[in-house]
């Protein structure tokens, strides 16, 4: 994930590193706000781990993680209809530093897919589940250094900010949390538990796409009839 400020960098420009950097410490604060509620889940998992079976350890587990998705969820919409009238604001409408509505859209995916496995990621750091997914964290750089320079090179100048966000999202959905979703279930639960698991994720998913689009169209309205 540290590979794309140096993308942008390198290749936009210090504007487009200001303009990327404001977009991000958005989802920076509001990941700061949730991450307090996956911070003291490691601990209760370590115990729970240690001492109930794997039947009552899997319904803590998606009892916690329906929890934080509906969190992530609620505030995948929030930041939908808020994001791109906070950015006017914030920068005074200045035309350099308030990119067009892709942006934003990307941002809440980036917030959504990131956010989304971090029960997951709780869960295997109490179950010390390390050395199965030792390569991951490579393999993932590697990926998203190579998505970025590509989207970078290739893409029309308006849109290569949002390839290197783009990016960095392929690299989460398509190597990350299937990764990571392998070797949980592969090394504490079963292939029943992966089932349920997965169609929980897919429901909030697309709970997440209705509630951020209806948003986006609520925010769009009532900027539409407010005062210029």
């Amino acid at each position: 994930m540290s590979t794309d400020n140096l993308v942008v960098s390198a290749f936009l420009g210090l504007v487009a590193v200001a303009a990327y950097g404001n977009y991000y410490y958005v989802v920076t604060a509001v990941t700061g706000l949730v991450s307090v509620v996956y911070s003291s889940m490691t601990g209760g998992f370590g115990n729970k781990i240690h001492t109930e079976s794997k039947e009552e350890n899997f319904r803590l587990f998606m009892k916690m993680n329906r929890l934080s998705l509906a969190v992530v969820v609620l505030c995948s919409a929030a930041m939908a209809g808020l994001y791109q009238p906070f950015m006017r604001v914030w920068t005074k409408n200045d035309p350099v530093l308030v990119r067009h509505a892709l942006t934003p859209i990307l941002m809440v995916l980036y917030f959504y897919v990131m956010e989304s496995r971090q029960v997951l990621l709780s869960f295997k750091s109490a179950a010390a589940i390390w050395r199965q997914d030792r390569w991951k964290p490579i393999v993932a750089g590697a990926v998203n250094l190579a998505t970025n320079i590509l989207f970078v090179v290739f893409l029309p100048d308006a849109y290569k900010l949002d390839g290197v966000i783009l990016s960095t999202i392929i690299g989460f959905v398509l190597i990350q949390i299937p990764w990571e979703s392998h070797v949980v279930f592969t090394s504490f639960f079963g292939k029943a538990e992966s089932r349920a698991y997965w169609r929980d994720q897919a429901l909030f998913a697309l709970s997440a796409l209705a509630l951020c689009a209806a948003a986006w169209h609520v925010s769009g309205a009532i900027q539409s009839i407010l005062p210029k």
